[in-house]
């Protein structure tokens, strides 16, 4: 579904005209600040440093690093590598702040780096860009929307139902990224004799 389907839905809700503007800028928090917690976007980037560096920028759309490995310039393998909390001093490891990833007290260089991270979805820009969420849960953008829209105009009073929809969208999402990552497997129990 593209973003102008999306405000033809919402118009035809409303009986009234949308600016695309706001719409857009709706549909970018709703993406960006809410649901980017519950829809686990996963991707992974390679990036390789020059011989002198020790820091790298970051893709920007890191949400949230998984995993990060590194090959140095004679190993054969990557090894992965501990994020270090910022007042570390000893250990070798790396940090991920300030729009950098600092490698910390690591001797082979030059690095290759393989980063696994949660990603924010891709920003709205247009009314022809479509959400970078399954398309089954597009309608939630349409509902977070109009309860947005209808929360400060006390003429209406189905602001509930629209909050209502939404968050019961936005938790389908969030059962299904744990169902993906294996959350919600039930435990295998072993049952064994005590003595």
């Amino acid at each position: 579904m593209l973003i102008s389907d999306l405000r033809r839905e919402v118009e035809y809700i409303l009986q009234d005209t949308i600016d695309p503007d706001h719409l857009i800028a709706i549909v970018n928090e709703c993406l960006r600040e809410d649901l980017v917690h519950v829809l686990r976007l996963e991707t992974r980037a390679t990036i390789t440093l020059a011989t002198d560096e020790a820091a790298v920028s970051y893709p920007g759309d890191i949400y949230e690093i998984l995993l990060l490995k590194a090959k140095g310039n004679s190993q054969s393998k990557s090894q992965t590598i501990p994020e270090l909390p910022l007042d570390n001093e000893c250990d070798s490891g790396y940090m991920f702040f300030g729009g950098s990833i600092d490698l910390l007290r690591m001797d082979d260089k030059p690095y290759t780096l393989y980063i696994w991270y949660h990603r924010y979805p891709a920003e709205i820009k247009s009314l022809d860009d479509t959400p970078d969420i399954p398309l089954q849960y597009h309608h939630a953008l349409k509902y977070y929307f109009l309860a947005k829209h209808h929360k400060h105009d006390s003429a209406f009073a189905d602001e509930q139902d629209w909050w209502g929809d939404y968050l019961k969208i936005r938790s389908q999402i969030e059962d299904s990224g744990r169902k993906k990552t294996g959350l919600q497997r039930p435990r295998r129990v072993v049952s064994g004799c005590w003595r």
